[in-house]
């Protein structure tokens, strides 16, 4: 097995709304969401410093944690 060394900052935007539904047992439907990924490691220079866009949901977990799934693709720009 590989290990990649990666480094994932985010920008999401979450509503007081979407955390009180998913509270709620509910899944909150997260719009626009910017990811950005950079990585030194030779082999997956392809995937440093891109921009990743998408949109998710905001749920309750059973250990009672807010969780996010969220799907991204990628924007060239």
């Amino acid at each position: 097995m590989q290990i990649i060394h990666l480094n994932i900052s985010a920008t999401l935007v979450i509503t007081p709304e979407a955390v009180h539904m998913a509270r709620e047992g509910g899944r909150a439907t997260l719009g626009f969401g910017r990811f950005i990924f950079h990585t030194e490691d030779e082999g997956y220079q392809h995937l440093s410093d891109r921009t990743f866009f998408g949109r998710g949901q905001l749920f309750m977990g059973l250990d009672n944690r807010l969780y996010i799934s969220y799907g991204v693709r990628e924007v060239v720009f």
